[in-house]
């Protein structure tokens, strides 16, 4: 907690915060949940048009780009990919910006939409609600 609000590194102002107001947006669910879903989860949610051209995006990209081969993968089996993830969707962006791919960008907005579940900066840190007095102490060194 100390190191989260003494180096800001979203820089979200903490310095400048009262302890109840630093404690409010540490618990706000801003962040993209994990959602790992396969292809055919996609075909479930999203339809079978959509899982095809997923798949078949994933596969051309696969032939040039050594790291969908991996995320292909992923995605075919029981764990899936996780398009909560900023990585998975920027790879979702990239490959509906390719013309040459089937994937377009309203795929790529609803498949990311699936992880629609957001966590809080604390989710995010893997950290425990905190006691405002344990807040306070931090921001007084600031």
């Amino acid at each position: 907690m100390n190191t989260e609000l003494t180096t800001d590194p979203e820089g979200r102002g903490y310095a400048t915060m009262t302890p109840e107001a630093a404690l409010q947006d540490l618990c706000e669910p801003r962040y993209p949940g994990e959602c790992r879903v396969t292809i055919l989860t996609v075909a479930a949610d999203l339809g079978r048009d959509v899982a095809r051209r997923l798949a078949a995006s994933m596969q051309a990209a696969a032939t040039v780009d050594p790291l969908m081969v991996e995320m292909l993968a992923v995605a075919r089996i029981a764990d899936g990919i996780d398009v909560g993830h900023a990585e998975t969707q920027a790879a979702l962006d990239e490959m509906a910006a390719n013309t040459d791919l089937d994937l377009t960008a309203d795929d790529a907005a609803a498949i990311k939409a699936l992880a629609g579940n957001k966590r809080s900066r604390l989710d995010v840190l893997g950290l425990d609600v905190p006691r405002l007095r344990e807040i306070r102490a931090i921001l007084e060194t600031l």
